[in-house]
């Protein structure tokens, strides 16, 4: 090897190790993406115009994913079981149970055109976690005068890998003028795109029907992909502060109850009166949490303001919108 070369090796062995865990999209994004600036007018306009045909893209791409880790909608003849991670591999339990629940918002209008040109459903979506499980709500509503059949639902590639965990048992029906209500529970890291996720997180999501198949979009909080119970001791988030690049923080005003507002984003309360470097304050409230594909956050609640830490800068402004959104509704 060339003496250069390693020379160059040597000297930043300590970076090289503190990423090797780390998501492609998160090395390559650490230090060049902008922590809390929205996203580009027109690559939101470039994506936006995207055509419906191509938000499902199972071909091959540089994506950890591949087609065989996730089952083709389009094709029948997949076998209807498939063996994936259980979420208990990921959780240890706590004591505490967490419920949060992302907004319920219509993601396509009776008046969409599927790929067939067909209309008339209307399909609301959501997204929530419950402990250890994470899971989509669909609430489907049949505007036609025939019977509509879901027979399948399938993900684009995603930052997290989010895809639902199974083939559905059986078709969801929706009778006309009806609505109906189902539940998909979700898996993490099957479909992995390599890329930072937007602010908001979305999912491109196509469902199979027998009539058309419909495609839309579906916005979720970063708390859906937050390992809840992990956890680490006070010793340990003072080293890890320590040895992470610079804060962002924000101004979140007077909260009443912190620590019950970092629970309520599946945070984990690691302490308070920590020794933390640069954050003046008598008192500060310290929270630790890591993502379904095992990035580390850290946030420090002092004084009215949040200061964040994390393995990739694109989780900041995540972390950010989940503690500015849930901050008034803690009581």
């Amino acid at each position: 090897m060339d003496k250069e070369v390693l020379d160059n090796l040597l000297a930043n062995i300590g970076h090289v190790s503190s990423v090797y865990h780390l998501p492609a999209w998160a090395v390559s994004f650490k230090d060049t993406t902008s922590l809390r600036s929205p996203r580009d007018k027109d690559e939101r306009q470039a994506d936006d115009s995207s055509s419906d045909g191509d938000l499902l893209d199972i071909g091959e791409s540089d994506g950890t994913g591949t087609k065989s880790d996730s089952f083709d909608i389009f094709n029948d003849s997949v076998p209807r079981e498939r063996h994936s991670p259980r979420g208990d591999d990921f959780f240890m339990g706590s004591e505490i149970p967490f419920l949060f629940s992302c907004k319920d918002e219509v993601v396509l209008t009776p008046y969409q055109q599927g790929s067939k040109g067909q209309m008339g459903l209307q399909v609301s979506a959501s997204l929530y976690r419950e402990n250890d499980r994470m899971v989509m709500k669909l609430t489907l509503t049949n505007k036609t005068s025939g019977a509509i059949s879901l027979q399948a639902i399938q993900f684009n590639k995603n930052s997290f890998g989010l895809s639902p965990s199974s083939p559905l048992e059986e078709p969801v029906s929706v009778f006309p003028d009806k609505t109906t209500e189902t539940h998909v529970p979700l898996t993490a890291g099957v479909v992995l795109s390599n890329t930072p996720p937007a602010n908001p997180i979305d999912i491109h999501v196509a469902i199979k029907t027998n009539v058309d198949i419909f495609y839309f979009r579906v916005f979720y909080e970063l708390p859906i992909v937050l390992l809840y119970a992990s956890r680490i001791s006070t010793a340990q988030f003072e080293d890890l502060w320590s040895s992470m690049p610079s804060e962002e923080s924000i101004d979140i005003g007077n909260v009443s109850n912190v620590v019950k507002m970092g629970r309520k984003i599946g945070l984990f309360y690691v302490g308070s009166g920590l020794d933390i470097a640069g954050i003046k304050g008598s008192s500060n409230a310290c929270f630790y949490a890591m993502t379904t594909n095992s990035l580390r956050l850290l946030s420090v609640i002092s004084d009215g303001r949040a200061y964040v830490k994390a393995d990739a800068a694109a989780l900041i402004p995540l972390l950010f919108h989940a503690i500015g959104r849930h901050r008034v509704l803690t009581t």
